[in-house]
């Protein structure tokens, strides 16, 4: 088991009640990094003298290494992700164009056709009938 695997696995066990908790083979959510990050920074941060404190402020430097190295990793995932997507928009794009030319073509009338012809617009008379004529009263 290597030294990231026993990290991620004590990160795991230690904070399991937070919000968004560090999965056993890691995450490169940045929002559970941030807070891992300054869970790390805080753990046992009283202990900073004598020999188990040094000892305890490599491991945070080691710890904090290791989340930085995860970072590090989803932001390129997410670089590369966004790069496919503007890819995948401009095809998409060119396919969309060639769609259109191909339905202007599909709509063109045939040369021995007429075209068609629309209705000629309806006339509204501004009188207004009524159905029923009015009646003398009597």
């Amino acid at each position: 088991m290597s030294s990231i695997e026993k990290i991620s696995r004590n990160w795991h066990k230690r904070w399991p009640e937070i919000d968004q908790p560090w999965l056993v083979e890691g995450t490169l959510n940045s929002e559970v990094i941030k807070t891992i990050r300054v869970l790390v920074s805080t753990y046992k941060a009283e202990q900073r003298n004598g020999k188990k404190g040094q000892r305890r402020k490599e491991k945070r430097q080691t710890e904090l290494g290791v989340l930085e190295l995860f970072e590090k990793e989803g932001q390129k995932l997410l670089k590369a992700s966004k790069n496919k997507m503007e890819k995948l928009s401009e095809k998409i794009g060119k396919n969309l164009e060639e769609a259109g030319q191909l339905m202007a073509k599909a709509n063109a009338p045939y040369s021995h056709m007429s075209p068609v012809k629309s209705p000629p617009p309806y006339e509204k008379d501004t009188k207004s009938t009524k159905v029923y004529p009015q009646l003398p009263v009597k």
